[in-house]
């Protein structure tokens, strides 16, 4: 009525108003995103024994993207251990389906899959360790042990973006695997006759996927790192990977 201006939103209201996708500005995204830098400088700082000494890196990569433009250190896939891009698999799936986060409900396999398999796509997860991660029903034995039954639905592999369900189906794979010999595609280090072989079933050790507790203890391990770590040693023991550290 008098000629005044005023703005109507505030500086913090224009912020949140203008994010691009999601809830969170990006100040709020740095702030979530240094747990993985928290993780990394307080399990480098202990004193590991020598078989255990790429464990910082294999949990400090689960951020991470096969294109580099994961977090914290940008590592592209070249410069990742098999571990540590089977964590990132493990810990997104894990997520996807746990049913104990207060912000969301637990996903069913399907649903999972489907994200995963984008993500495949987009550059974010290993391609050829999700696909072995879907042939050898890797999700289905984990699902079987510790999500409800409503979540464990009927899976269409056909549909799943990005999977492919045989290797003998991808020709540059055939191509890189000589009869009897080591593939190195993607430096994944299978042999042909390994890509057959079963996995063995999942601990009964494995811990139940869950959020962690002030008070948990050594063995208490959040369920997808269990779960990550679990899969890393199945595929390097079928595929006598030697994993070195990052570099």
């Amino acid at each position: 009525m008098s000629g005044h201006e005023a703005d109507f939103l505030t500086e913090e209201e224009v912020k949140n108003l203008t994010i691009r996708a999601g809830t969170l500005t990006d100040d709020e995204r740095k702030v979530i995103n240094h747990h993985i830098v928290a993780t990394i400088k307080m399990l480098e700082a202990l004193p590991w024994p020598r078989h255990l000494t790429n464990v910082p890196e294999y949990a400090g990569g689960h951020h991470e993207r096969m294109d580099g433009k994961g977090y914290p250190r940008g590592l592209t896939r070249e410069q990742m251990s098999v571990q540590a891009r089977c964590m990132g698999i493990a810990d997104i799936f894990e997520a996807l389906t746990a049913k104990d986060r207060p912000y969301k409900k637990g996903k069913t396999l399907s649903e999972s899959l489907e994200i995963l398999g984008k993500m495949k796509l987009n550059h974010h997860v290993d391609p050829d360790l999700f696909d072995v991660f879907v042939r050898r029903k890797v999700y289905r034995r984990y699902a079987e042990k510790f999500l409800d039954p409503e979540q464990i639905d009927a899976v269409d592999e056909s549909r799943i973006p990005g999977y492919q369900p045989s290797w003998s189906q991808n020709p540059r794979a055939r191509k890189a695997v000589p009869a009897g010999g080591v593939c190195r595609l993607h430096g994944l280090g299978l042999r042909r006759a390994d890509l057959r072989v079963g996995l063995e079933p999942l601990p009964q050790a494995l811990p139940r996927p869950r959020c962690a507790r002030p008070d948990a203890g050594p063995h208490h391990l959040h369920g997808g790192m269990a779960l990550g770590a679990w899969l890393a040693s199945r595929v390097s023991r079928a595929g006598r990977t030697c994993c070195s550290p990052m570099r």
